[in-house]
């Protein structure tokens, strides 16, 4: 029993190591694309330009997140590569975005049914 449990570990061990490297290296990228992109944005005057549009959030904060999030994103999906697992995990994931999609849909109709039956009912 713990010498399959070794053996299993033993077999898995690299593919760890190089995932977690990979999720490293792409959280020190993103971290660093999030700096990169805002310094360039705020040399443009992005917000300025947002500003000419009636548009008066910090965009430049807004956009360099997203950009971070993004290669964020592609890093744990090749990390998740790397285990074997991408797949399963991804599959939970839109299960869950999707399950809170229908139940909002559910929770925002729940007054329209119940004025539309009262509505039937008075005409």
């Amino acid at each position: 029993m713990i010498e399959n449990f070794i053996n299993i570990l033993k077999d898995y061990f690299f593919q760890i190591i190089i995932g977690t490297l990979i999720l490293l290296i792409g959280f020190i990228i993103g971290t660093f694309t999030k700096k990169i992109s805002k310094k360039a944005l705020e040399e443009i005057n992005f917000n300025k330009i947002l500003r000419t549009i009636n548009y008066h959030n910090d965009g430049e904060e807004i956009l360099s997140s997203i950009l971070s999030y993004i290669i964020y994103l592609i890093s744990i999906i090749f990390f998740l590569t790397e285990l074997g697992i991408t797949s399963i995990v991804l599959y939970l994931i839109l299960g869950a975005i999707l399950m809170v999609v229908i139940l909002t849909f559910l929770v925002g109709i729940k007054d329209l049914i119940t004025n539309f039956v009262a509505w039937t009912i008075i005409k």
